[in-house]
């Protein structure tokens, strides 16, 4: 979460790097060491340290998406690319992560530096639904979802949560103010972020204020009264972030009488399409396909340079799971497989298929420039399309090509991630694998 696309001289990223100074990063050492001794270090020194550290923690994130996900059903193998490179130093890193104070830290760090959309940013953060806040590192307490059990499971109850409960201000005049559900925690406190509260309610215009006026307890009296502040009387508006709100609410499952869905898939999709992003970015020139087969030859191990990665590009990728803006076009390819003259880009600016190609843009603009991407027959994965039959998979997905997860309706295996279309019309999980496959 550190890159930054405008900075040309230290962009960051993906670079195995981890600013220890920072309080931000308080608690990773329990997890990381230098001595060997703390367990994600101890399995990459015994059987991965063949990879940059870079690759091994991107992977190690996979797998442990994919286990924790409802039947193993969340499997991120296909997004997985090696070749990074490990820097031995990031100074100031934790200065680019995002803080706890409003959507102003959401956007300046998701949008501004990363080049990503308020939909993936909504994307990303689901990825509170697992672990939880601890007041001895972040000063945070608690758990995003219900239980200590639920999070432990990678899947959308972090958007239930949002809108299910009566959210009201804790700590509040206090550097750790966040929200906590009203209702009563039994022990076991939920919390919310400012940074998770404002992707769907104004919490700055109506602070202080409750998320839902119309839950009460067991005996009566209102959740959004507590010791601290009476605010059953000030509930908190929609946000304006019309893109941030509907994705909260479309990941959420919500249905028009209220009640929520069992369907990820809406989530995961999304999720797939903003950490690919978010794990490629800085390294789009120099990482390579991963081969899913023991008797190829292992990558190379990365070397450990004093210098930072090479920068990319200064045009913003902006890819995302909805709204994807579509090109000016100045000459239409035709029914054959043929590239466009030129067409005007997201800025306004006139481009060609050799620009797409020199900057490494096929996966926004491969529907443009098909013989020049090599895609003529079909469009992978994340690549812009109108319709199913533009995809390899088979599947157009609000505006680009994916595939589909367990129990959503399919025709052919290449529509699902699994690749496995069952007899009855939908998509199979992908089988239970070793917890790190993903590296070989």
């Amino acid at each position: 979460m550190d890159f930054d696309i405008n900075d040309a001289v230290a962009p960051m990223g993906a670079d195995g790097c981890i600013d220890w100074a920072h309080q931000a990063n308080s608690g990773l050492e329990t997890i990381w060491c230098d001595d060997g001794s703390c367990p994600l270090t101890e399995i990459y020194q015994e059987k991965y340290s063949f990879i940059s550290r870079a690759d091994f923690w991107v992977a190690a994130s996979n797998a442990v998406i994919k286990l924790s996900s409802p039947n193993d059903e969340f499997d991120l193998k296909s997004t997985f690319k090696w070749g990074r490179v490990d820097a031995d130093q990031c100074p100031d890193a934790a200065l680019r992560l995002p803080g706890d104070t409003d959507c102003g830290e959401v956007q300046d760090v998701f949008l501004n530096r990363l080049g990503l959309t308020w939909t993936d940013a909504v994307a990303l953060l689901g990825g509170h639904t697992l672990g939880r806040g601890s007041s001895d590192f972040s000063g945070h307490d608690g758990i995003w979802v219900d239980t200590d059990q639920e999070a432990t499971i990678f899947d959308k109850r972090y958007y239930e949560e949002v809108l299910r409960r009566a959210w009201v201000p804790r700590n509040e005049g206090t550097a750790l103010q966040d929200w906590t559900w009203g209702g009563g925690n039994n022990g076991s406190p939920r919390f919310m972020l400012n940074t998770d509260m404002c992707l769907l309610f104004d919490i700055e215009t109506t602070f202080p204020c409750c998320s839902r006026t119309d839950l009460t307890r067991n005996d009566g009296t209102n959740q959004c009264d507590t010791r601290n502040s009476n605010l059953s009387g000030t509930e908190c508006v929609r946000t304006t972030n019309e893109e941030a709100a509907n994705a909260m609410v479309l990941f959420s499952g919500q249905r028009d009488d209220g009640r929520f869905g069992n369907d990820n898939g809406p989530f995961f999709t999304a999720f797939r399409v903003a950490w690919q992003a978010a794990t490629t970015n800085g390294w789009e020139d120099s990482l390579h396909e991963f081969v899913l087969s023991c008797g190829t030859v292992s990558p190379t191990p990365a070397p450990l340079p004093t210098t930072p990665p090479t920068p990319v590009p200064t045009v913003p990728p902006t890819p995302g799971p909805t709204e994807l803006p579509t090109p000016t076009i100045s000459s239409s390819p035709t029914e054959t497989c043929d590239d466009v003259d030129s067409f005007l880009d997201n800025k306004g600016k006139t481009r060609d298929c050799a620009w797409v190609i020199a900057n490494q843009r096929c996966k926004k603009f491969a529907h443009l420039c098909t013989v020049s991407c090599g895609e003529c027959e079909c469009l992978l994965d994340n690549r812009v399309c109108t319709l199913d039959e533009d995809c390899c998979s088979g599947s157009c997905i609000a505006g680009q090509c994916a595939c589909l997860s367990k129990n959503n309706l399919c025709t052919s295996n290449a529509q699902c991630c699994s690749g496995l279309c069952r007899d009855d019309g939908t998509c199979a999980g992908s089988q239970k694998m070793n917890d790190m496959e993903t590296v070989g």
